[in-house]
């Protein structure tokens, strides 16, 4: 199975999971193990199924859905993957399993969420993809994840920096939906969003 780092230029690189150090501590540098492109560092790492969905996306708002396998590169330096706007980084990645009812989370760091249909994505193998939401100058997008529209927490600073994290369902999750690349709805609690947090997927019984 592959395992994929992304950096910060939106370069995709690649090894297979035997090319892993084994054993306990701290392993070894991603750095180590593929040709980093100058002036990037390693910031993301997925792996599993080459088959694996997964919603990659930009501080600058645009983004894509993909599959692992178009992350996967057979040479050292990787592959260009994301196309970045200027001054713009990848966000965390995210794999998802597809089912019916999908939809997309985004929030901004002005504590803006905004949920849509996951059928309004595109799915392409790299590139820029299309707006996932609509920010305000100078504003990032923080976040952007796949889920089933029923549960949805945000974490990030409150008053005086303290952690907190908001959690949305029901009503006060459905204020917040609409159509991909719009502005969204600020968030009920004022908050300075640093993470999109999903409740953990329902464990399978063997058999």
């Amino acid at each position: 199975e592959p395992v994929v780092f992304l950096d910060s230029l939106g370069r995709a690189y690649s090894v297979t999971a035997a090319d892993l150090p084994p054993a306990r501590g701290d392993g070894a540098p991603a750095s180590s193990l593929v040709d980093v492109q100058g002036g990037a560092t390693i910031m993301y790492c997925l792996a599993g199924r080459p088959d694996t969905s997964v919603l990659v996306a930009s501080t600058g708002g645009y983004g894509f859905l993909t599959r692992l396998s178009d992350m996967v590169s057979s040479r050292k330096a990787g592959r260009e993957f994301m196309t970045l706007e200027e001054g713009a980084k990848p966000v965390t990645p995210q794999a998802y399993e597809e089912a019916t009812g999908k939809v997309i989370g985004a929030v901004s760091e002005n504590g803006r969420l905004l949920v849509f249909d996951v059928g309004e994505m595109r799915q392409v193998a790299r590139g820029r993809g299309v707006i996932i939401m609509g920010l305000e100058e100078g504003e990032k997008l923080v976040a952007a994840a796949v889920f089933d529209g029923k549960a949805l927490a945000v974490a990030g600073t409150g008053r005086g920096g303290k952690e907190k994290e908001i959690t949305l369902t029901g009503e006060k999750l459905k204020h917040h939906f609409g159509r991909r690349a719009r502005m969204g709805r600020v968030l009920p609690d004022k908050l300075k969003p640093t993470a999109i947090q999903l409740p953990p997927s329902p464990r399978r019984e063997p058999g």
